[in-house]
């Protein structure tokens, strides 16, 4: 059977997929399920990681601060003047 998409009708691809058996439908929608909770594990892991980055980056700035700063005598001036 030949896709509707690939005679030239993408929006007759919608009722060609209703064309599937019943079975087809099942193992479709067992697909998109595992493909949906693989991108929620793999979002979760990423957000974690970007959250652990963002942590390490504020402690390195808060530990090494800036020279700038350090030069104006940790005093609160701005280029040696109050």
């Amino acid at each position: 059977m030949t896709c509707p998409r690939e005679m030239g009708n993408p929006s007759l691809s919608v009722l060609w997929i209703g064309t599937f058996p019943k079975s087809a439908q099942r193992v479709v929608s067992k697909a998109k399920e595992h493909f949906k909770q693989v991108l929620v594990t793999r979002i979760a892991e990423q957000e974690s990681i970007l959250a652990t980055a963002q942590r390490e980056t504020q402690v390195d700035a808060a530990r090494h601060a800036d020279p700038a700063d350090q030069s104006a005598g940790g005093r609160g001036t701005v280029n040696g003047r109050s």
